[in-house]
């Protein structure tokens, strides 16, 4: 949130985990994370569900916080082009 790291989660670990003082919800479930509920107006961030792949990122803007996927592994493919 605004350029400062809020928290980093393990995916391994499911739970529930609150942040800005109980402003927003994550939830994380077998390997994947979704904002479970936040104080935003239009909840897009919630909205966006669950993402898992190393990359993926769910944005609120109105809270100023990303949520992004990182990891050591190599990414998997998802999309081919010729």
């Amino acid at each position: 949130q605004e350029n400062v790291k809020v928290k980093e989660i393990d995916l391994s670990k499911d739970g529930i985990i609150s942040i800005l003082n109980g402003k927003m919800q994550i939830e994380v479930d077998k390997g994947r994370i979704r904002v479970l509920d936040s104080d935003c107006p239009n909840h897009n961030c919630v909205k966006m569900g669950w993402i898992q792949n190393k990359g993926q990122t769910i944005v609120c803007v109105p809270n100023h916080v990303l949520i992004e996927i990182k990891s050591k592994e190599p990414q998997l493919l998802d999309a081919v082009s010729r």
